[in-house]
């Protein structure tokens, strides 16, 4: 008599597999959202240290675009929340998850000094070093960086 199909146990190995690719998971999300998207070369570059990130405009898309053309965007949303939020005052900009964990969009927050831009044209925010343009949905900071740029301040 035949063996009934739908009474066979799965092979060792995938459940083994199973077991192994599960917790990978959220690290693999964690390394394409800070390594892979270049995150983690700009927060080396522009460490927030001890600067004071009040001013919050609220919740805020961010995508990043690599000198290659690489893009990579923290535009999720966790029910209503957005993920990354952005904020200025006289010396730069910094940008931060809003959220802790796996999933809450760039792990380090950065500061970026308003030296540090190159030029703000509709929603991008080009920075002089590493060579990648920021792209963030917040009017207000773009004008902020326009005003810099013009030479009038942050205000």
């Amino acid at each position: 008599m035949a063996e009934d199909s739908h009474s066979r146990k799965p092979p060792t190995w995938v459940l083994v597999a199973l077991v192994c690719l599960i917790p990978a998971w959220p690290l693999g999300i964690y390394w394409l959202n800070n390594s892979y998207s270049g995150w983690s070369r700009l927060a080396e570059v522009y460490p927030v240290g001890a600067c004071d990130m009040s001013g919050s405009q609220g919740p805020t898309s961010v995508t990043i675009v690599q000198d290659s053309g690489r893009r990579w965007s923290f535009n999720g949303r966790r029910g209503r929340k957005k993920y990354s939020e952005a904020g200025f005052n006289e010396a730069g900009f910094w940008v931060r998850a809003r959220g802790t964990g796996w999933f809450s969009g760039p792990g380090t927050p950065v500061f970026v000094p308003w030296e540090s831009v190159e030029s703000c044209q509709l929603l991008r925010v080009r920075l002089s070093f590493p060579k990648v343009a920021l792209i963030i949905a917040d009017q207000p900071l773009l004008d902020a960086c326009q005003r810099h740029l013009a030479g009038h301040g942050a205000r």
